[in-house]
Parts: C-alpha cells; structure tokens; sequence
C-alpha cells in the first residue's frame, strides 16, 4: 500500500511538472507573439513617420523651387523678351522668338503651380481638384468626369488632404503620359462604414509589358503618399484601362 502511495505521489509530481511546463510554454509563447506584434507596430509606425518626414521635405523643396521660379526665372525670361523687341529690326523673328518665350513663360508658370500646393492652400481641397480637373481637360484634350464629394474637405486632416491633392495630380499626369486615354472619370465618397474612397479610372491602353517600369516612380511616389496617411492604394488593369483605388481612414 505504501509503495502505490508513493508511485502515486512521484507520477502526481511528474503531471503536475509537465502541466507547469506545458502552461509556462504557452505563457512564452504568448508573449513571444505579443512583442513581435509590438515590435512590428513600432516598425511600422516609425517607417509611417519617415515616409512623413521625407514626404514634408519633398514639399518643402517643391515650394522653394516653385517659388524660385516664379520670381526669378519667370522675370528674366520677361525681360529677354523686350529686349530682343527693343533691339530687333527683324519683324518676323521678333514674333517667333516673343511666341516662343510666351510658350516658356506659360510652361513655367505651369511647372510652378503643379510644384506649389498654393492653389490647395487658397483654394482648398474641393476647389483645388476641380481645378487641376479643369487644367487637365484643357491641356490634354482629354475627357474628364468628377463625381466628387464635397463631404471629403471638412472629414479629412490637412496632411491627408495634401496627401489626396498630389495623388491625383500624379495619376492625371500618368494619364497623358501612358494611357492614351480619351476619357477620365474620376470618383470620390464617403463610405457607409467611414472611409473616403476615391477611383480614379481611364480608358487608354492600360498596364502591358514594360508599362511598370516606366510607371515606377510616379506610382512609388503615389504608393508612398497613401502608406504616410495610413490609406491602401491598389492598381487594376485589363488592358482597356486602367483603375486607381485609394482607401482613406477617416478620424
């Protein structure tokens, strides 16, 4: 009887080991997890708040040499322009010559507000995008559609509105560089489940064969603006167009 109280206490003892073993285990385990999943939070939030610095710095620089620009390249190209009036006696060469100095001077000033968020600044998300909507129609020739909602300018902070502002400008400028599209629509709401969506979609020749590479940075630019805001950013194509989706959080 004695002998089978102590088999009895050792295998007691052995199960009640295993046991603590197998729940101590599951406690480092757990733990395991719950700091690699801390771990890649704080990777992720500190790539976010680069993606932000660099982005800031990107603006900043846009700003000085829109301004740069303005001020100075603009003036002097004026400048040549009456002098080559004053001192020309060839009527023929003064209207070339001032044609020509019109079409960089408007090429300028163009270059300089697309580098500028003057025009969001003043005017506002809602404004702003009706009128580099406008401004593409245009220049390019090309058909646009905008379905936008007005809800998007008072949901969303300053940054990720920039952040909006420079995506669509970059689209519509991979649109008249790659697409051969005749038509542009472009789609902004407010979701049921708050989220603003926007869709930005053409008709042209879509993604083929070789067309990433010449996409890339502008499409790294977009990508990198909608990881800074913590917004998805997805590109879909069949070959008759091509689809840009972006998903803001709201909040």
């Amino acid at each position: 009887m004695a002998d089978k109280t102590i088999i009895f206490s050792i295998s007691f003892f052995f199960l009640f080991l295993c046991i603590f073993f197998i729940v101590m285990l599951i406690t480092w385990n757990k733990r395991s997890i719950s700091n690699l999943r801390r771990q890649h939070a704080l990777a992720q939030d500190t790539q976010r708040k680069l993606l932000k610095a660099t982005i800031a710095g990107q603006e900043l620089e846009r700003k000085v040499i829109a301004e740069n620009l303005h001020d100075d390249i603009g003036p002097l190209l004026s400048s040549l322009k009456l002098q080559v009036r004053n001192r020309s006696n060839d009527p023929d060469f003064q209207a070339n010559f001032s044609d020509t100095l019109d079409l960089a001077v408007g090429e300028i000033r163009r270059v300089s507000q697309r580098l500028s968020p003057l025009i969001f600044e003043e005017l506002g998300l809602n404004k702003a995008v009706r009128y580099v909507s406008d401004e593409f129609v245009n220049l390019s020739g090309i058909a646009l559609e905008l379905n936008w909602d007005d809800r998007i300018q008072d949901q969303l902070n300053q940054e990720r509105k920039l952040a909006i502002f420079r995506i669509l400008q970059e689209a519509l400028n991979n649109v008249v560089k790659h697409a051969g599209a005749k038509q542009v629509t472009i789609t902004a709401a407010i979701s049921e489940d708050g989220r603003c969506l926007i869709d930005i979609q053409d008709d042209g020749c879509g993604i083929q064969g070789g067309a990433e590479a010449r996409l890339g940075l502008g499409m790294n630019s977009m990508m990198a603006r909608a990881e800074s805001m913590d917004a998805t950013f997805a590109i879909s194509s069949t070959g008759r167009g091509t689809c840009l989706t972006l998903t803001i959080p709201i909040g």
